[in-house]
């Protein structure tokens, strides 16, 4: 039997969306980017080597941070945790040398000797301890509520040993869960302002902070890590995507990731950048709100999942950087994946029928995205809408700004019929992912709207709290097959971890969002 025809293929391909691309000649200045003669792809290894952000930063507060392609990116570079993933999604040790299990309730982290600030404050146990009291009296502090939430004692055994108790939950990946967790001092902190000043202990020193501009970054020279190849650099926002282009066409910024893979040829093309890409842990999905009619109905909820030709999509409009997911909303290197699973058969004609025995043709769906927050989403949320159109939906696609698409979608009296998001574990735990599905409100903006099976809320606890990672296997894969046999969400594809970086540049992109400097060397 012959695969069906796409109508991407058939038409979507034949009208050619086009990327605008501003000539050399009208490039940002570099003066415009608040550089100078030594900023750039063009400046020599001397110079301030700019890498581009595609939101605003408004806080250097670590307890603040959110956005991974902003603001937690920042405070990784000035501050430390206990943990933190490597750019392959491995687990290691930060100000942590080593960690251990003690009995099912508590965790014991070994802590570098002599770590300390860029002010020659102690960076040990106590204070460690302080920042865990802070968060807990500030529910604001939102990077460290997930420790808070889990944590019922901390107790400091040495200046370089902490133990933390999580009551009757085991918690397994608790020494995940710490890796975005990162510490201020006490005592600089008392007398200055963390949203806009650093006293770092991480590979990096501030030396300028534009809010919604840009971040100014030295080499630490009391990091007690390894030192970074770059003693320069300068975190520029762009979140104008035409500017964006033009900074990279003129050579005036260094790297860029997360680029729309239609531009990376183009920008090849230049011959001052190498290109390329790799499938990230985030997964792109739509996230459904069933309280709009018609989609309490399962029928039209398949229909819409088996109208989308993801191969097809993967491999023209994302060029081939990533790969179709797999009816899972995580990762394969996570614990729970399910390698046996395929992704969603691509059948626009059981689709169409099931949308007419649903009485449902005609149905009119928004696609609402953010504009520049995932790579590729808006072309391919347009193949996504013509692909959905062809089987009888009537459905257009709405780009807002970050924060307005965020807010949208929030509720189930304001969220889109189908809402574009991308999903990952900041402690790289299917637990952790599926608990943005139950039904209490812990993290609005990504809960699945609509009314919620009180089953899977059951499976998603309990998979959070199981004392064995088989245990928890067994939740997660019951979880997820009552997602996929109830068709909450569409799953897509895994995140293509597209850039541009400066030829003399070596760089190697991570697997989550995270675009540190002192992970970037100089080529050889």
């Amino acid at each position: 039997m012959s695969r069906p025809r796409s109508p991407f293929r058939r038409r979507v391909l034949r009208r050619r969306t086009a990327v605008v691309l501003i000539a050399p000649a009208l490039a940002v200045s570099m003066a415009a980017c608040g550089g100078s003669s030594t900023t750039g792809a063009t400046g020599g290894k001397q110079r301030t080597v700019v890498i581009a952000v595609p939101a605003d930063v408004t806080s250097l507060d670590p307890g603040l941070a959110s956005g991974s392609k902003n603001s937690l990116t920042l405070v990784r570079e000035f501050y430390s945790s206990l943990t933190q993933f490597d750019r392959t999604g491995k687990l290691v040790g930060d100000l942590a040398t080593s960690w251990r299990q003690d009995g099912p309730d508590a965790w014991t982290f070994t802590l570098r000797p002599g770590a300390k600030f860029q002010d020659g404050e102690a960076l040990d146990a106590s204070t460690v301890a302080w920042n865990f009291e802070r968060a807990k009296k500030d529910a604001k502090l939102t990077a460290a509520q997930r420790i808070v939430s889990a944590v019922t004692e901390v107790k400091v055994v040495s200046p370089t040993e902490i133990t933390f108790t999580t009551g009757k939950q085991t918690y397994l990946n608790f020494p995940g869960l710490v890796s975005g967790w990162l510490f201020l001092p006490e005592k600089w902190t008392a007398a200055h302002n963390p949203n806009t000043e650093v006293d770092a202990s991480g590979p990096y020193r501030l030396t300028s902070f534009k809010p919604n501009g840009s971040v100014g970054l030295t080499a630490n020279t009391v990091y007690y890590g390894t030192k970074p190849a770059l003693k320069s650099v300068r975190y520029q926002v762009f979140s104008d995507q035409s500017s964006l282009i033009s900074g990279l066409l003129g050579g005036s910024i260094d790297v860029v990731p997360g680029l729309d893979p239609s531009q990376l040829e183009q920008i090849r093309a230049t011959g001052k950048y190498t290109v390329g890409g790799v499938p990230g842990l985030r997964i792109h999905y739509l996230s459904i709100n069933t309280s709009k009619k018609p989609w309490d109905d399962v029928r039209v909820r398949e229909a819409a999942t088996i109208a989308i030709d993801r191969a097809t999509i993967t491999k023209t409009v994302l060029k081939g950087y990533t790969v179709p997911a797999n009816r899972q909303l995580f990762s394969p290197t996570y614990n729970g994946y399910q390698k046996d699973l395929t992704p969603w058969p691509y059948d626009p004609q059981k689709a169409e029928q099931l949308l007419k025995d649903a009485g449902a043709v005609g149905t009119k769906v928004q696609i609402s995205l953010a504009a520049y927050q995932y790579a590729g989403s808006q072309r391919t949320s347009e193949v996504i809408a013509d692909e959905l159109n062809a089987v009888g939906f009537d459905a257009k696609v709405e780009v807002l700004p970050i924060a307005q698409w965020s807010d949208k979608k929030a509720t189930d009296a304001t969220a889109a019929a189908l809402t574009y998001n991308g999903e990952a574990s900041p402690s790289n735990s299917s637990a952790e992912v599926l608990t943005h599905y139950e039904s209490s409100v812990i993290f609005p903006t990504s809960n699945l709207r609509g009314p919620q099976d009180k089953t899977l809320d059951d499976d998603i606890v309990k998979a959070w709290t199981a004392s064995t990672l088989d245990e928890r296997a067994t939740y997660v894969k019951a979880a997820t097959d009552r997602i996929t046999s109830t068709f909450r969400a569409i799953d897509l594809w895994q995140q293509p971890q597209t850039f541009a970086a400066a030829k003399d540049l070596s760089y190697t992109p991570r697997a989550d969002d995270l675009d540190l400097a002192y992970e970037i060397g100089w080529a050889k």
